[in-house]
């Protein structure tokens, strides 16, 4: 019998306690004949620690808990998760998120074809809270290649659940710490060389949950989070300058413009497009959007005349 590579499935999660039942039981039940469970909890208030010990008493085996003593925020919990990872390959799996059970055979199948197969992503569909599907996850984007230059000008290219990486290429610390929220877009830059591949599954083998508590609900963290994200590239990446310029064009002056749009402020949110513009003159959608912000910012400009 042949023994195929050890597959750590590691979940991250803090206060999932009405989701996390549900990522368990994906990962639990995956074909993939050789995994391990690493359940890194940011120090969880809500129910959640009890509900991942409940599973750790009926999988012994199987599930590992990392529970924190304190909570530390997205990246730091995820470092801590990592860090208790023996496989030769990790899935990372949100705490809120559903994987389906070929999930990892399937990926595997890609990634076992060629030594220099580093990331491998899949279709994701949209969940809300109640697991009704509501949409596609990014579907339009780039989904294969080698190196790093698409994932700077389109930002990430797979939702964070559907991705396994190789580990012998991880760095250390695997994720950086001076990026509290978008932390896992800059592993898969720190991870992608120019020599090595990434690539997709195009079934849809799980679900990306969006509910009230999302990290990514607000916006200007967010936003504010990618530019800090894009500045160190800037400095650790710099034969990379026109990709990153592109994908602040689009992730963080776009970002901003909608944002400051969605709060009535019409002057600055044309600023941002302009922004946009001057760094990527293709960004169509920061021109359509100046375009259609145009007839509200001159009412505005009237009307204190």
């Amino acid at each position: 019998m042949i023994q195929v590579p050890l597959v750590s499935v590691v979940i991250f999660t803090y206060n999932h306690s009405r989701f996390i039942r549900e990522t368990l039981e994906g990962a639990i039940n995956q074909t993939y004949s050789n995994i391990e469970i690493i359940v890194a909890d940011d120090c969880s208030t809500d129910g959640n620690i009890d509900i991942i010990h409940e599973y750790v008493k009926r999988y012994p085996e199987l599930i590992k808990p990392v529970i924190g003593s304190k909570n530390e925020g997205i990246t730091k919990n995820a470092n801590r998760g990592m860090a208790a990872c023996k496989g030769e390959y990790i899935a990372m799996v949100g705490g809120d998120d559903v994987i389906f059970p070929t999930k990892i055979e399937k990926q595997m199948t890609w990634l076992l074809h060629d030594s220099k197969r580093a990331i491998c992503g899949h279709a994701l569909n949209i969940c809300d809270e109640k697991t009704k599907v509501t949409g596609k996850y990014g579907h339009l984007l780039p989904k294969s290649g080698r190196g790093r230059s698409k994932w700077f000008k389109f930002g990430p290219l797979f939702g964070a659940t559907s991705i396994i990486i190789k580990r012998q290429y991880l760095p250390s610390p695997v994720y950086d710490e001076r990026v509290p929220i978008v932390s896992d877009w800059k592993l898969y830059i720190d991870v992608l060389n120019d020599e090595l591949e990434y690539g997709y599954i195009p079934e849809v083998l799980g679900l990306y949950r969006k509910h009230s508590n999302n990290v990514t609900k607000n916006v200007l963290r967010a936003i504010v989070d990618l530019e800090n994200c894009i500045s160190i590239c800037e400095l650790q990446y710099s034969k990379y300058i026109k990709e990153i310029r592109k994908g602040k064009s689009y992730l963080v002056d776009y970002g901003y413009a909608n944002y400051y749009s969605s709060k009535g402020d019409f002057y600055l949110a044309a600023r941002c497009y302009l922004i946009a513009l001057k760094n990527d003159i293709l960004n169509w959608k920061a021109l359509i959007k100046l375009i259609f912000l145009l007839p509200s910012l001159l009412k505005k400009t009237f009307s204190r005349s």
